[in-house]
């Protein structure tokens, strides 16, 4: 990841609660770990995956408002 994506992706993990950023961060493999199905996110959160689907929804829309 260049310079400048990496800040702009660090800017936005500020946008969103911790909660998010770690689903966020499993979901799509980022810190060097490797992207996590949406059963093994569940599991991890013990919710289900139409609350984890949510979850990343909420996240991003904000972020991307925020962005706007």
């Amino acid at each position: 990841m260049s310079g400048w994506t990496r800040d702009i992706f660090l800017l936005v993990l500020a946008m969103v609660s911790r909660q998010e950023r770690e689903l966020l961060r499993m979901r799509y493999g980022l810190d060097g770990f490797p992207p996590c199905s949406w059963g093994e996110v569940a599991e991890a959160f013990r919710i289900t995956m139409d609350q984890a689907t949510a979850v990343e929804r909420k996240a991003l829309e904000r972020t991307c408002a925020a962005l706007g």
